[in-house]
Parts: structure tokens; C-alpha cells; sequence
């Protein structure tokens, strides 16, 4: 793994992760993460609506034989999230840049960008660092990808100052420590 931080304008990390460790780090991150927790239950409660809208039971008497149904379609909608971040979850190695104005990343041929008004949720969890988009898609960095925790410390503590600059002037590129 390859890490650059050089506290100033950019860090660059390269990193891989497993599909184990995606499906991982994404339930720990709802266990630890109350905004990805709301976000995961938000869009299990819609797919729960989906049983008494179609059945059109939305407006009749609840039943205890509804609740169970519509139960079943929550746990169902979770399930099914838990295996898309199985499948979809990038195996290859990621080249992460994190500058004043966001995310960049490549895998392989795929490249993609976040700027910092798109995040929602920048922790540091131990194991790895969390960094989530308001669209759901998220970053897991693992603790490997950085030489020791001072880095991953330091790489967090940058991150965060350019989160909650671009938060506090969204025109703006985040300010520079």
C-alpha cells in the first residue's frame, strides 16, 4: 500500500479491501454510525411501505398479519442491501486522493469524485476511517492503508478540517490548516 500525507494540499492513499471486509465495515459502520443507521433504516422503511401500497391494505384496518408482512419486507429490503454491497462493493486497488475541494478516486479504469458538500458522515472508526456520501455510497479506508495510527489520525484530523470548512462555506474550497 502506498500513502502520501503531506498535510498541506493533498494525501493520497492506495488501498484494496475484500468483499468480507465491505460487507463488514458497512454493518459496523450502520452499528456506529447514527446518520448511516437513519439512512439504512429510511430507505428499509420505504421498501416496507412497498407490501401495504401494492396490496392496497395501506388504507384498512392494520392487522397483526400486515404488520408481520410489512415486517418481512423491511427485513428483506436490508437483506437485500447487505448482499448489493457484497456484489458491488470494488475489490481492486483503489487510488484515494483527498484534497481542500474532496474525494477523487480511481480503480482501474473507473474514476469518480466527491466534493466535500456531498459528505455526510467523516469518522474514524479504529479499524478503518468512514467516509459516506449523501447518496449512500461510502469510502471504508482500512487502518493497513496507512503506515501507523499517527497517520490515520493525522489523515482524519485534515480530512476534517476541510469537511467542516467546505460545511461552513459551501462556495468556497475547504481553508488550509
Amino acid at each position: 500500500m502506498k500513502t502520501h500525507i503531506n498535510g498541506k494540499n493533498k494525501m493520497t492513499l492506495q488501498y484494496a479491501l475484500t468483499r468480507g471486509e465491505i460487507v463488514r465495515f458497512f454493518l459496523l459502520g450502520i452499528r456506529r454510525s447514527p446518520r448511516m443507521l437513519g439512512t439504512v433504516l429510511i430507505y428499509s422503511a420505504i421498501a416496507g411501505l412497498a407490501y401495504p401500497v401494492t396490496s392496497g391494505t395501506l388504507f384498512r384496518p392494520l392487522s397483526f398479519r400486515h404488520v408481520i408482512a410489512d415486517l418481512a419486507w423491511v427485513i428483506g429490503a436490508f437483506c437485500v442491501m447487505v448482499f448489493l454491497v457484497f456484489v458491488r462493493g470494488k475489490t481492486d486497488v483503489r487510488t484515494l486522493n483527498v484534497t481542500e475541494t474532496g474525494i477523487t478516486t480511481e480503480i482501474g479504469p473507473l474514476q469518480g469524485s466527491a466534493s466535500w458538500n456531498t459528505i455526510t458522515v467523516l469518522e474514524d472508526m479504529g479499524k478503518y476511517v468512514l467516509i459516506a456520501r449523501s447518496n449512500g455510497n461510502a469510502f471504508f479506508i482500512p487502518s493497513r492503508a496507512f503506515s501507523g495510527p499517527d497517520e490515520q489520525a493525522q489523515f482524519h484530523a485534515q480530512a476534517c478540517i476541510w469537511w467542516k470548512a467546505a460545511r461552513e462555506n459551501p462556495n468556497a474550497p475547504g481553508k488550509l490548516q
